[in-house]
C-alpha cells in the first residue's frame, strides 16, 4: 500500500481527492490543511508521497517543497496548480518536485492523473534507491578490492569516468589525478606495451584472452596486470568507452620466471655434475687398467690411491648435488637473514674465530636456499682464509636497494683467481661452493661480488634489489 500525504487548505478537496484517490488502487490518503500540519504529521508517520496544492495560506506549495528539500528528505512530491500557472510548474520541478497537476473543474479524470502519477513517483523513487543502494554497495565493494577497477570514455574526448581506489597502489596515481589529468591511463603504460594497449582497445576482436601488460609506477616500479575489458561501442559501432578489471598479476609472473630460471640453473647443475662425474669415472677405469698391467707393487698402490681419490671426489660431488636439488623450487619468500647467517656454520672449526652478525630485523625476498650461500661464504672464511680470527656480516641501505656485506681479516682472495673467482671449477673443494651461491642469489636478483684486498682479508659484497628487502623491529 502507498501512502499518501494530502495538503490542500479546501475541505472539500481534501475530502474529494481521499475517496477518488483510495478508490483508484492501492493507497491510503492522510490529509493536513496546511503545510505547518503536513509537516507535523510527516515527524510522526511515515508517508511515500506527498500531494500539496500550491495557493496556500501562510506557506505556500512551493515553500513547502524546499523547505523538505532543504532538510535533505526527498519523498517523491506532487503539486496542484491552478490552470495557466506554467511558471508555478517550472519552479516546482526546479526545486525538486517530481510532477505538477493543474486543477480543472472536471474532478474525475484530473484525479485519475493524479493517481497514476502518484504510482509512478513511487515506483521511480523506489528505483532511483535501490540504483543508489546498487551503487552504494559496487562502491564499496569496488574501493575495498584489490583488482583495478576502471571506466574510460575515449570520444568524443578521452576522460576516465571511474576509477577504484587500487589505482594508487599500482601506478602511485590517485582517483582524483586521473580525473583531473584522463592521459595519465597511457603513461603509466609500459612503453613497450603501449602499442598492444591501443590496438586492444580499438580492435578487442583480435584478443581472446585477457590482455598482459606492464605498468610503471610514479616511483619507477614495473607491475604485470592481467586486463579483462568491454568495449562499449555507439550507434555506428565506434566504441567510445572501455570497461575493465586490471587484476596485478607481479607476483605470479616473477615466481613463473624465477621458475623458468631455476630450472635452467637446475639442468645446469645435472649437466655440470654428469659432466665431472663421468671424467672421474674414466680417470678410475684408467687407473684400474694400468693397475692390472703393472708389476710394480709401488706404482699399483699409487694406482689404488688415485682410484680412492676420484671415487671421494664422486661422493664430494654427489653430496653438493643433494643439497642444491631444491633449487628454485619452493618460491620466494622473505627470510630472515639474522637467523640463517648465525646459525649456518655448525660443523665447522670455529675455535679462535668470531662469528659477528649484525643483520637485525633485516628479511630479504629470496629462494629459502638462502641460506646455503651464507653457509659457503662463511665456510669459505674458516676452511681457506688463513689465519682468520674475525668473520663480519653486516648490511647498509643504498639509493636503489642494499647491500649485504661478508668479510673476514685473513690472507684474502688470491690476486691471479679474483677475476674468476665465481666461474665452476675455480678453488678448492668441488670448486662448486661460489658457483652456486652467484646461481642462487640470481634468481632473487642480486648480485655477489669480491672485493677484499689479497692479504688484508675477503670481502664478499651481495647487492639486494630495490623492493627486495625490507626491515623489522
Amino acid at each position: 500500500m502507498i501512502n499518501v500525504l494530502f495538503v490542500d487548505d479546501d475541505d472539500s478537496v481534501l475530502e474529494l481527492g481521499r475517496l477518488f484517490i483510495e478508490k483508484a488502487g492501492d493507497f491510503s490518503v492522510e490529509t493536513a490543511r496546511s503545510a505547518r500540519e503536513a509537516i507535523g504529521k510527516m515527524a510522526e508517520n511515515e508517508f511515500d508521497v506527498v500531494v500539496s496544492d500550491y495557493k496556500m495560506d501562510s506557506i505556500d506549495g512551493i515553500q513547502f517543497l524546499k523547505t523538505l528539500r532543504n532538510q535533505g528528505n526527498d519523498i517523491p512530491f506532487i503539486i496542484l496548480t491552478g490552470k495557466g500557472r506554467e511558471d508555478v510548474a517550472a519552479d516546482a520541478l526546479n526545486y525538486g518536485a517530481d510532477f505538477y497537476v493543474e486543477k480543472t473543474s472536471d474532478t474525475v479524470p484530473m484525479f485519475r492523473e493524479l493517481a497514476n502519477l502518484i504510482n509512478q513517483s513511487v515506483i521511480r523513487r523506489n528505483a532511483e534507491k535501490r540504483a543508489k543502494d546498487t551503487e552504494r554497495i559496487f562502491s564499496l565493494l569496488a574501493d575495498n578490492t584489490a583488482d583495478l577497477i576502471y571506466r574510460i570514455t575515449l570520444k568524443p574526448d578521452l576522460r576516465i569516468t571511474y576509477i577504484n581506489a587500487a589505482a594508487e597502489r599500482m601506478s602511485g596515481y590517485t582517483p582524483q589525478e586521473y580525473y583531473a589529468d584522463p592521459t595519465i591511463t597511457y603513461r603509466v603504460v609500459h612503453p613497450d606495451d603501449l602499442a598492444k594497449t591501443e590496438e586492444a582497445f580499438t580492435h578487442p576482436e583480435r584478443f581472446k584472452d585477457p590482455l598482459v601488460m606492464r605498468w610503471v609506477h610514479k616511483n619507477g616500479k614495473v607491475y604485470w596486470s592481467e586486463d579483462l575489458f568491454i568495449p562499449v561501442r555507439d550507434h555506428k559501432g565506434d566504441i567510445v568507452e572501455i570497461i575493465g578489471i586490471a587484476r596485478d598479476i607481479t607476483e605470479r609472473v616473477e615466481a613463473e620466471a624465477a621458475l623458468r630460471e631455476a630450472n635452467r640453473k637446475l639442468n645446469l647443475l645435472s649437466s655440470v655434475i654428469r659432466h665431472d662425474i663421468m671424467n672421474r669415472i674414466t680417470g678410475i677405469y684408467v687407473w684400474i687398467d694400468m693397475s692390472r698391467k703393472s708389476q710394480d707393487p709401488a706404482k699399483i698402490r699409487e694406482y689404488v690411491d688415485k682410484i680412492d681419490e676420484a671415487g671421494a671426489a664422486i661422493k664430494q660431488i654427489l653430496d653438493f648435488s643433494a643439497k642444491y636439488s631444491g633449487l628454485g623450487m619452493k618460491g620466494r619468500e622473505w627470510v630472515d637473514l639474522q637467523e640463517i647467517a648465525s646459525r649456518n656454520h655448525f660443523g665447522m672449526p670455529m675455535s679462535g674465530i668470531e662469528l659477528k652478525v649484525e643483520l637485525e630485523g633485516l628479511r630479504v625476498l629470496a629462494d629459502p636456499m638462502l641460506g646455503m650461500v651464507f653457509r659457503n661464504l662463511i665456510e669459505n672464511s674458516v676452511r681457506h682464509g688463513g689465519s682468520v680470527t674475525r668473520i663480519w656480516v653486516h648490511w647498509h641501505k643504498e639509493d636503489k636497494g642494499a647491500r649485504i656485506v661478508i668479510e673476514d681479516d685473513g690472507t684474502g682472495v688470491p690476486a691471479e683467481d679474483k677475476s674468476r673467482i665465481f666461474e665452476r671449477g675455480i678453488g678448492r673443494g668441488t670448486g662448486y661452493g661460489l658457483f652456486f651461491a652467484r646461481e642462487i642469489l640470481s634468481i632473487s636478483g642480486m648480485k655477489i661480488t669480491e672485493t677484499g684486498e689479497t692479504g688484508k682479508g675477503a670481502r664478499f659484497e651481495i647487492a639486494v634489489p630495490e623492493g627486495g628487502f625490507r626491515t623489522e623491529k
